[in-house]
């Protein structure tokens, strides 16, 4: 004689397979399965992966949310962005620096790019889309450019009012003391 299996039996094979999916989706902290998407900061809108006032001891336990405050606080579920709609800036890639804008002595180069696709839902907003640098142009008609490499960009005498002077280290007074003829006193102010 054969013997049936129980009904008992299946049903709690089949109770336990749906707990563990159940379980699973959890440890997922999906905000498409959990039906969540909420606006702002909400504590509310939560992936509870572990019963509420469990001892959480595992870091992939801890909850996750489905609110747009998580993108600041770094706490957001596995699938937020794609299942609230979330969309980042997207930036074009750079285009070539410009020539320098003045053909003799200092200037300025730039770069730019174009937003490809505006921030959704809070997304990353863009960055910067110019970039400037310095440059040095060097077609001048009286002096060679391999002079201009040696200049030195130099700060206007009006940031230097808070420094101290020491005289017989001042680059004026060196100038004068070596390339002068005739013999300097180093006693004398002018």
């Amino acid at each position: 004689m054969r013997r049936r299996t129980a009904p008992a039996e299946t049903v709690v094979g089949v109770a336990a397979a749906v707990l563990l999916a159940l379980i699973g989706a959890a440890d997922a902290g999906s905000c498409l399965e959990a039906k969540l998407c909420c606006p702002g900061r909400d504590s509310a809108c939560v992936v509870q992966k572990t019963p509420i006032n469990a001892i959480v001891e595992d870091p992939t336990d801890k909850p996750c949310y489905c609110d747009h405050a998580c993108l600041k606080l770094g706490d957001c579920c596995t699938d937020f962005k794609p299942a609230c709609g979330v969309i980042d800036c997207v930036m074009s890639e750079w285009e070539s620096w410009s020539e320098c804008d003045t053909e003799c002595g200092s200037g300025m180069m730039t770069r730019k790019r174009q937003v490809m696709k505006t921030p959704v839902n809070g997304g990353k907003h863009c960055p910067s889309m110019v970039q400037k640098r310095a440059c040095m142009g060097t077609r001048c008609p009286n002096y060679p450019g391999s002079a201009l490499k040696e200049t030195a960009m130099l700060l206007p005498a009006s940031l230097a009012s808070n420094r101290l002077s020491n005289e017989s280290q001042d680059i004026r007074h060196n100038l004068k003391y070596r390339l002068s003829k005739e013999p300097v006193d180093l006693d004398s102010k002018e």
